[in-house]
């Protein structure tokens, strides 16, 4: 759990509840695991998610990652998962979809109902850093 400043929490092996709190958070994961790891409050003003330990470790470039992503929506929550070989990460980041259905916001829209409309765009702006003074 992180606090009131900008943390970065880590999805580790096993199944985490992931809460930044406050502040410019990042969720980062250092390695694939057949877990499923829950973002409670991402806020798509500050926060990101940080997949670049993956690149590294696979060899792959961020494009050919992102590519493997399978991005779906269920009710509020979008579904990240991540699957290579016979490990399947998922990344559940909770009540995310009103931050990207335009729905009382200036934002870009990625999300239509149950439909990701844009999923490159989508990733691009989950992964993206958020600057910030």
């Amino acid at each position: 759990m992180g606090g009131t400043g900008n943390d970065i929490l880590v999805g580790d092996s096993g199944s985490d509840i992931l809460i930044g709190g406050e502040g410019f958070d990042t969720f980062k994961w250092n390695e694939l695991t057949s877990h499923e790891d829950h973002i409670v409050d991402y806020n798509r003003e500050e926060d990101r998610i940080d997949l670049s330990e993956l690149v590294t470790d696979s060899g792959q470039t961020m494009e050919q990652l992102l590519g493997t992503i399978d991005v779906k929506v269920d009710g509020d929550d979008i579904t990240l998962e991540l699957e290579s070989g016979h490990t399947k990460q998922v990344i559940v980041i909770e009540d995310a979809v009103g931050q990207f259905n335009g729905q009382g916001s200036n934002q870009p829209s990625y999300i239509d109902g149950n439909t990701v409309t844009n999923e490159s765009a989508l990733l691009n702006d989950l992964i993206s850093v958020k600057f910030h003074d």
